[in-house]
């Protein structure tokens, strides 16, 4: 279970990206972050990741409080999908992949054969978990962009998280791109089980892909539940035509 209670980020002295922003999320989902204001959406990623403490509010996370003596282990269970981290082009995907996993263990090197097989394991069933097996011998830079797209996600995968969180998908990216990404994490919403936070700034990616919407309207959380629910007019980005966005 995930609870926002009363949070709040201030933008400048005197003025908030949001404030008094209060959530629940009881079972998995994939969540959409929406605003008109980019700060206000990342402001709240910023606070699940735990990248920053909230000046009011609390958040909580299966029980556990953020706050500074936990900072550190809620960036372990709460994990950052980066789809523009570099990949070794002339590398497997296999083996790319499985640097998500050694980079955590580098100093241990006394560890380093037992970490290496247990790294491949762990690089071999994320790659399975986002239907990437078959190109784990493939070279990286013979694959295309989706492909290269969901191996970041399984890069992810390998921390073991309780919460994904991505930022921007559709960021330099196709939208078909961003749709086939969105497309993977639905499925380990599934089957997995796992709670997936997005920030999404096209409208018909929301009504596609999102189970949940977060949308923050001038500081304040104004709607909370479906995309197919979504009040018309909303005053926010959803309630503009999805025809309009190509």
């Amino acid at each position: 279970m995930i609870e926002l209670l009363g949070l709040a980020m201030p933008a400048s002295p005197g003025q908030w990206l949001f404030r008094r922003l209060s959530a629940r999320v009881e079972t998995p989902e994939l969540i959409a972050v929406v605003s008109q204001d980019r700060e206000a959406r990342l402001a709240l990623l910023d606070a699940i990741t735990g990248c920053r403490i909230p000046t009011e509010g609390r958040l909580w996370v299966n029980g556990s409080a953020l706050t500074r003596l936990t900072q550190a282990r809620f960036r372990s269970r709460v994990v950052e999908i980066d789809l523009e981290a570099p990949l070794v082009g002339h590398r497997s995907l296999l083996w790319n992949v499985q640097q998500g996993h050694d980079r955590r263990h580098r100093l241990w090197r006394g560890w380093r054969s037992r970490l290496s097989k247990r790294a491949r394991r762990a690089a071999e069933h994320a790659l399975a978990r986002v239907a990437l097996d078959r190109f784990a011998d493939e070279r990286v830079q013979a694959l295309p962009p989706v492909v290269q797209s969901r191996a970041r996600i399984a890069q992810a995968l390998t921390a073991q998280p309780e919460i994904l969180v991505l930022r921007e998908v559709e960021h330099n990216r196709a939208l078909s791109e961003a749709a086939d990404v969105l497309a993977a994490l639905r499925v380990l919403v599934s089957c997995d089980r796992l709670t997936v936070f997005v920030s999404i700034a096209e409208p018909i990616l929301v009504q596609l892909f999102a189970q949940r919407v977060l949308d923050i309207v001038d500081g304040a959380l104004r709607f909370n539940g479906p995309p197919s629910t979504t009040p018309v007019p909303s005053g926010v980005i959803l309630s503009r035509p999805l025809a309009a966005t190509g």
